[in-house]
Parts: structure tokens; C-alpha cells; sequence
């Protein structure tokens, strides 16, 4: 995305593509991200990932292991 950010996700459907951050950076990820829209989480943004996996039907979720450890993707994946 180029677009810094800590907390939060990169995701990318078959038809649209999201930033998921939170308040600290909504307003910039808005202005500035480019293709993607900028979803605000509340609480865990893996909740909001989570409702966006279900809105797209998705049934299959890829990571990139050089910015996800593998901790993070096992939390993740008990969290959706």
C-alpha cells in the first residue's frame, strides 16, 4: 500500500481491496491509500477482517510470511 501503518491489515478480495487500521490513521488512509478502501475497526481488527472475509465469501486466507509471524498468523487464526 505504501501507506505506514502498524495496527491493523492489508486485505485483498477478488473485487476489492481494504485497508483496516485504526483511528489513529483512518483519516490519512482515506486521503492517501490509494485503490484501497479504509476500514476503521473497532475493538479487534480482527473482527472487522473477519466480517469482511464472511461479506466476500472467502474461504481461503494467505499471508505474508516476511510480515505475519507465525504466532500472529495462529492467533489470527483462532481469532476468525
Amino acid at each position: 500500500t505504501d501507506f505506514p501503518f502498524e495496527d491493523g491489515y492489508v486485505l485483498v478480495t477478488a473485487d476489492k481491496a481494504y485497508l483496516i487500521c485504526d483511528f489513529r490513521y483512518i483519516e490519512d488512509a482515506r486521503a492517501h491509500a490509494g485503490e484501497y478502501e479504509s476500514v476503521m475497526f473497532s475493538g479487534r481488527p480482527s473482527e472487522t477482517l473477519a466480517q469482511l472475509l464472511t461479506d466476500h465469501h472467502c474461504k481461503t486466507l494467505a499471508f505474508e510470511d516476511m510480515d505475519v509471524s507465525v504466532e500472529q498468523w495462529l492467533r489470527l487464526k483462532r481469532e476468525i
